[in-house]
């Protein structure tokens, strides 16, 4: 298998690990972070409606708006604020071009 590594610019992650799978297919990410940690995503390959076998963005973008939402709740900030904001917004998007691949009836397939 081989492995890429991307140097991230924020002091607490040492860097991050894709190990691309099968050409063609979605690499599958691994993070590490300085400090111990590790992230490992397993992203959906192929369409949800043959098989689900993995999350897509929008699985985890409502992990990362759960946890900022905690995360406000016990300290309000207006940079949580924001954050929660547009992560709801980059959802409903997500969510919208679903609703329109399915009513053009290509949901599901690679047609664009």
């Amino acid at each position: 298998m081989n492995n890429t590594h991307y140097d991230l610019e924020h002091a607490r992650h040492e860097h991050i690990q894709a190990a691309p799978a099968e050409p063609d297919d979605y690499p599958d990410f691994y993070f590490e972070f300085a400090g111990g940690g590790r992230l490992h995503i397993d992203w959906q390959k192929g369409t949800v409606l043959s098989d689900q076998n993995g999350v897509d963005p929008q699985d985890v973008l409502r992990v990362v708006l759960g946890r900022l939402q905690y995360l406000d709740g016990r300290l309000l900030s207006r940079e949580n604020s924001i954050a929660i904001t547009n992560i709801q917004q980059a959802i409903m998007w997500l969510d919208e071009r679903t609703r329109d691949r399915t009513s053009r009836g290509v949901e599901g397939t690679e047609t664009q």
